[in-house]
């Protein structure tokens, strides 16, 4: 038995080293006052605030998407692993539908900068393998140390907003360990560790001084959700801690000139605190979950022509369908 259950172990193991290096990886020139800095390069005043709200707004939406690339996790309100078949294959579950997050942004496209609440959704299909079963040291006890190994998939954003040009896609890769399996006596507790990035996405003003902004969002993300059926709904809550990271770049055009900084990192953390419920149907389930992040003060102190200075607390959420096989 100890010999059959080594390598998924071993996956589990190497899946949270990996997780562990890609959250503690440093990061250098960070921030939004050090991006409107590289832009202006010294510049007079015009230029200055330009390129202040050109990091402003590369902040708002590093945040904004951030929160929409993990919202609702890989599986929306799911307190327990996949675990295997009967006969030791690996059970499959399939999840589709939609995640989504509302943030202020400065409007770029306005010219007094006027600050804009968007809600911005990504249509998202994930795909969980039940590699390894767990241990269950007592008779409604399971699904300790169990691991589903996990694939995702988002586009985002849905609707693209005035002043962003195209689209890009957020893939992403990670594990749920289990704690407990849902039976009878006891809830479900998993913890679920997922690493996304995203493509580059622009967001621009047209009439001069013009403000450009372009990010390039990731997101490593912890998860910790218990819950448990009560009648013929499920329910659960956690919360999740997300470290938004990536390049961003501002660029300004100013009496006919351009200014344009090279690549420096947004970092920040975010935490949200959720609620979710599901409904079974033999092997299909639909799910919805709600959440919430308090406010992010990670702006320095930088002012643009507008109002915005900070991330905003702002709701997340998903709602999914899912069929497990």
């Amino acid at each position: 038995m100890s010999g059959e259950s080594e390598p998924p172990r071993r996956v589990g193991l190497l899946v949270l080293a990996l997780f562990g290096l890609l959250w503690a990886q440093p990061v250098a020139g960070q921030g939004a006052a050090a991006l409107a800095s590289s832009c202006a390069g010294g510049g007079p005043a015009a230029v200055q605030t330009t390129c202040a709200d050109a990091a402003l707004a590369a902040l708002a939406l590093q945040h904004g998407y951030g929160l929409v690339m993990a919202a609702g996790g890989p599986v929306p309100a799911s307190p327990s692993t996949a675990g295997n078949r009967l006969h030791g294959s690996p059970r499959w579950i399939v999840d589709a539908g939609l995640g989504w997050s509302t943030f202020r942004r400065p409007d770029l496209t306005d010219g007094q900068r006027r600050v804009r609440r968007t809600v911005a959704a990504a249509p998202r299909l994930s795909v969980v393998a039940g590699v390894f079963e767990g241990f269950a040291p007592a008779p409604t006890v399971g699904g300790m140390g169990a691991v589903d190994l996990v694939g995702e998939v988002r586009i985002l954003p849905v609707p693209v907003m005035d002043g962003v040009s195209g689209r890009a896609a957020s893939f992403g890769a990670g594990a749920r360990v289990g704690v407990l399996r849902e039976s009878f006596t006891f809830p479900g507790v998993t913890l679920t560790f997922m690493h996304r990035r995203a493509g580059a996405l622009d967001y621009r003003g047209e009439a001069e001084p013009r403000a450009e902004a372009r990010i390039q969002p990731r997101v490593s993300s912890l998860r910790a959700v218990v819950g448990k059926d009560l009648w013929e709904i499920g329910v659960s809550g956690g919360v999740q801690w997300d470290r938004i990271r990536g390049d961003a770049r501002a660029r300004a055009r100013v009496g006919g000139q351009d200014f344009a900084s090279g690549a420096v990192s947004l970092p920040a953390s975010r935490s949200t605190y959720f609620l979710g419920l599901n409904r079974t149907w033999v092997v299909a389930q639909m799910t919805g979950e709600l959440g919430w992040s308090p406010a992010s003060g990670s702006g320095e102190g930088l002012q643009g022509t507008g109002p915005y200075s900070d991330p905003t607390s702002g709701l997340s959420g998903a709602l999914s369908v899912r069929i497990t096989y």
